[in-house]
């Protein structure tokens, strides 16, 4: 990729930011990247305004513990949507932490795989999901 290239795709990753900060409706917002698609959702996110976090899900599960100075208290586990024998997860997103999500995928994940993390999401107090489909030519959000 050239530099002149990079800097357009760049700018085009910075106006999806601001078209999806348009759509936030709530101040403690959530975004995530999905295992080593990371830069892309990271570059968009910090392009969303203010209370954004970022995170990406993983493939390694780490202990889990509640004690005040422990970084890792929550896990949200699934499987993963292009091969269901291999496990993901997704930490810290306890109950009441945050009211909006924005997940990036490159691909669509599909809908029974969107209405299974919705329902988690549900029962952890996010009121609103946004399924951000980066696909290298045109980047879709669902709800």
């Amino acid at each position: 990729m050239t530099a002149k290239a990079n800097r357009r795709y760049e700018q085009r990753m910075r106006q999806i930011g601001r078209m999806l900060a348009d759509r936030r409706s709530y101040e403690k917002c959530l975004c995530i990247g999905t295992e080593e698609f990371i830069y892309i959702p990271c570059f968009i996110s910090s392009c969303m305004g203010e209370n954004i976090k970022f995170v990406s899900s993983a493939r390694s599960p780490i202990i889990l513990n509640d004690e005040e100075e422990y970084a890792v208290f929550d896990a949200l586990t699934y499987k993963r949507p292009e091969d269901k024998s291999v496990i993901n997860y997704l930490y810290n997103i306890g109950k009441g932490i945050y009211d909006e999500i924005f997940w990036f995928f490159e691909r669509r994940p599909g809908k029974e795989f969107e209405l299974a993390m919705l329902k988690a999401f549900v029962q952890r107090g996010i009121k609103k999901v946004h399924f951000v489909i980066c696909d290298g030519e045109n980047s879709e959000e669902n709800e």
